[in-house]
């Protein structure tokens, strides 16, 4: 569907939107799916009106879920839990996320988002790389139950004080690269990082979990 002028999509009962619905609609203004669990890739990719998103039962997009949009300033997604690639990427809007349900997190997720201040991801096992890359003002992060990080996640943020990450097993590459305000740091004592990232910043305190290493999987 390449409808370019349509201001209201309302599609009650459908559970399942195809790729490249809506794409290139830039006039969009309110969208009501409260049924849709999931979406395919680049849905209403360029967007510019659509200011909020309410997908209560939404449970999977894919890439480039309305990239580009610079509009939506506040998203209800309680159910959301795979999220692909370019999530949102390029919104300047959103000053907090907060996904309690989601677990895999495409690469560019919320990439060159620079106002968010709040990001909420308690159940997020995986986060791929570039999460954040270039936000320079998030106050408040939760990544409780995160396993993996991917590269250059959070590289440009400067205001982060504190990391709690008590389940993380792999870190990879420029985490938290420039960023010397953080003050307290909690990871368990078998984490793997990358060498190119370094949680030793000045004045910061890290503190390690102690985790009994499983000596079966080196077998």
């Amino acid at each position: 569907m390449h409808n370019k002028t349509m201001e209201v999509f309302d599609i009650p009962n459908v559970t399942i939107i195809r790729d490249c619905c809506l794409y290139r609609n830039v006039k969009l203004k309110h969208l009501y799916a409260k049924k849709v669990r999931e979406i395919g890739c680049q849905f209403l990719m360029f967007n510019k009106n659509l200011t909020e998103l309410d997908l209560p039962n939404l449970n999977t997009v894919d890439n480039d879920f309305i990239s580009f949009n610079n509009s939506i300033f506040q998203i209800n997604l309680p159910k959301l839990q795979f999220i692909g690639s370019r999530f949102l990427r390029d919104n300047y809007s959103l000053k907090v996320v907060d996904l309690p349900s989601a677990k895999i997190i495409g690469f560019n997720f919320l990439f060159q988002n620079t106002n968010l201040k709040e990001l909420y991801l308690p159940k997020a096992e995986i986060i791929m790389s570039s999460c954040l890359c270039y936000n320079n003002t998030l106050e408040k992060l939760n990544i409780a139950n995160v396993r993996e990080i991917g590269d250059y996640c959070f590289e440009q943020n400067q205001t982060l004080t504190s990391l709690y990450m008590p389940s993380v097993e792999r870190i990879g590459g420029y985490f938290f690269q420039i960023n010397n305000k953080l003050k307290q740091v909690t990871i368990p004592n078998t984490v793997e990082i990358s060498p190119k990232t370094s949680l030793n910043k000045p004045n910061c305190t890290i503190t390690y979990i102690y985790v009994k290493k499983d000596l079966s999987k080196e077998l």
